[in-house]
């Protein structure tokens, strides 16, 4: 409330009925956000990404594949198999890829991978789990990013994933059971970050509220720039 104050108050211009001009102020904000939920392309995204669509996902944090991994990591046999199996062509032990721990959905949000969360220190908060959107299916798809790999050859970025398998709906939540077998995804399907909470075999899927979309960083809470530093780091 303080900040909210603090922030509308400094535009108040009018000496005459500044409870008006407050009023303005406020209404103007308000109908600012709800035409950005209406029409997302009207977005202006502070990282220069395009916000018009799904498909406009940036990969950060290349992580190299080096030659014996190639050879002996029976890991990264099974992540390139699937994909193989995604494009519809035979197993191919050469095909050129590259390897990403991050990428960067539209309005900025930063999707982690499993890969990149088990690589030098543990975050305090866990973000490689992510809700998506298949074309023609009204179910989300719900699943943990192992790794994000680039098709160099046909420009497709695609996120290597354990998806949550039996979702349906107790009490206007998703929930389901995780699935041990692997499975492909493109990251132009993923659209925002969820949480996960586990109780016996069952995984709840914990959605933001959406009247959080209404909020600006500031009244959230979060200090610009700050949180940008530790997620790149």
């Amino acid at each position: 409330m303080e900040r909210a104050i603090g922030e509308v108050g400094h535009k108040i211009r009018s000496k005459k009925a500044p409870f008006a001009n407050l009023a303005n102020i406020i209404y103007e904000r308000e109908m600012v956000k709800i035409l950005l939920l209406l029409y997302p392309s009207l977005y202006s995204s502070p990282t220069g990404l395009s916000d018009t669509s799904g498909s406009m996902c940036t990969p950060h944090n290349e992580i190299k594949i080096p030659k014996k991994e190639w050879k002996n990591s029976q890991e990264l046999q099974s992540y390139l198999n699937a994909i193989c199996i995604w494009l519809g062509i035979d197993f191919d032990s050469e095909l050129e890829i590259r390897r990403w721990g991050k990428i960067r959905l539209p309005k900025g949000i930063l999707l982690r991978s499993r890969l990149s969360e088990t690589r030098g220190k543990m975050p305090s908060r866990s973000a490689r789990y992510f809700e998506a959107q298949r074309d023609g299916d009204t179910k989300p798809v719900f699943g943990e990013a192992l790794a994000f790999f680039e098709v160099l050859e046909t420009k497709q970025l695609l996120v290597i994933y354990y998806p949550v398998n039996n979702c349906h709906q107790m009490l206007k939540k998703w929930r389901g059971v995780w699935s041990d077998k692997m499975e492909v995804l493109s990251t132009a399907a993923i659209h925002s970050l969820v949480g996960i909470w586990t109780y016996e075999s069952n995984v709840y899927i914990l959605r933001k509220h959406p009247g959080l979309a209404f909020l600006s960083e500031e009244e959230v809470g979060k200090e610009s720039g700050n949180e940008e530093v530790e997620e790149e780091e």
